[in-house]
């Protein structure tokens, strides 16, 4: 019989991911800089920043969103601005923002040459769930969308609120979140993705040292002996049934947990949604296992 062979390589929104926990140059609290905005709040705004455009595509601000990087949700009617690195210079040009989101790893020089005079550029820094709080709030201010940002919040927090209650009552698993199969990638502390698991009741088996997104071997793996695998479904993870032999071995892959990738792709406000969700699944995981 013969074996299909399917190769896997990580989707463009992944690298992009991964390039967000790179050193950075922002302002000194750490996430915001921005250039002068003008008195009147901007009309036409570009975003290359996933996170960002969840948030500006809530009800309320999304009718001021004219393009987007290609990596963000799609949204009907939107220009797509290219790679959030490397976005098109030409569509920007020709979409003449007030405003352009930008993530502090994009090169600024050439977004202010494609701008039109006097548009601003944003760049924030959204890699944790008090980086998404902040960003509400900056937007929300900015664009004089006060009250449309507290209620983001509010429907955030009660959302991990909702996690926490609904996280496994019997102790708190051991998890092990898949960035990556073949390596393995694992998300680890300081990362959106680990406030997740800590809001849904799970403990991360990737130590504080080890970085935000560590390699580790399969050797050291099976020692952390976790007890939940999570595996994101379509995101250039191989399907869960084509696992690697030694993800097969561990023990906590008879309670993996999958989960749909896009619904934990960027700490927007939908993540605290997605934590609730993720609560349930590790509590039946947990009470089957």
């Amino acid at each position: 019989m013969e074996t299909a062979l399917r190769v896997f390589a990580p989707h463009k929104w992944w690298i992009v991911f991964l390039a967000a926990a790179l050193p950075t140059c922002v302002a000194e609290d750490g996430r915001l800089s921005s250039d002068t905005v003008g008195s009147a709040p901007p009309g036409r705004i570009v975003s290359l920043l996933p996170a960002a455009t969840e948030i500006l595509d809530a009800p309320g601000a999304g009718d001021r969103l004219v393009g987007a990087s290609t990596v963000a949700r799609r949204i009907s009617g939107l220009l797509d601005a290219g790679d959030p690195l490397r976005p098109s210079l030409e569509v920007i040009g020709r979409i003449s923002p007030e405003l352009i989101v930008a993530s502090p790893q994009t090169e600024l020089g050439p977004l202010r040459r494609a701008g039109p005079e006097g548009a601003a550029i944003l760049s924030l820094e959204i890699l944790t769930l008090d980086d998404l709080r902040d960003a509400i709030r900056v937007l929300g201010s900015l664009l004089e969308l006060g009250a449309r940002a507290r209620s983001l919040l509010a429907t955030l927090e009660d959302d991990l609120r909702r996690a926490r209650q609904a996280g496994p009552s019997a102790g708190s698993p051991r998890v092990a979140w898949v960035v990556w199969h073949d390596l393995p990638i694992l998300a680890g502390r300081g990362t959106f993705i680990d406030e997740v698991l800590s809001a849904a009741r799970g403990t991360n088996v990737v130590l504080p040292n080890e970085g935000r997104w560590p390699v580790l071997s399969f050797e050291v793996l099976h020692a952390r002996a976790p007890d939940i695998v999570v595996w994101p479904d379509g995101a250039g993870v191989a399907p869960l049934e084509m696992a690697p032999e030694p993800w097969r071995a561990l023990r906590a892959m008879q309670a993996v947990v999958t989960v749909p990738a896009p619904a934990y792709r960027v700490p927007g406000p939908s993540i605290g949604a997605a934590a609730a969700e993720l609560a349930h699944r590790l509590a039946r995981a947990r009470s089957t296992g």
